[in-house]
């Protein structure tokens, strides 16, 4: 979730194994909050989650995940 800004919020959220430079995005500035992501491989990856209020100004934050199976 978000807070600050004004109005309502979009999210976009990507994720990337730690190895790696390509990022794939999950879901791309809507307004669903949760998402749910599924790793292929035991591995570490880094998500980015961007939130964008209603005048346009975006925010990111990101986060470090290891998988193990």
């Amino acid at each position: 979730s978000a807070k600050g800004g004004e109005g309502s919020y979009t999210y976009t959220v990507s994720y990337k194994k730690k190895t790696s430079d390509k990022w794939t995005a999950k879901q791309y500035f809507t307004e669903n909050d949760t998402v749910t992501i599924k790793p292929a491989s035991a591995v570490d990856y880094e998500i980015c989650v961007k939130a964008k209020d209603s005048k346009g100004t975006v925010t990111k934050n990101y986060f470090d995940v290891s998988v193990s199976r």
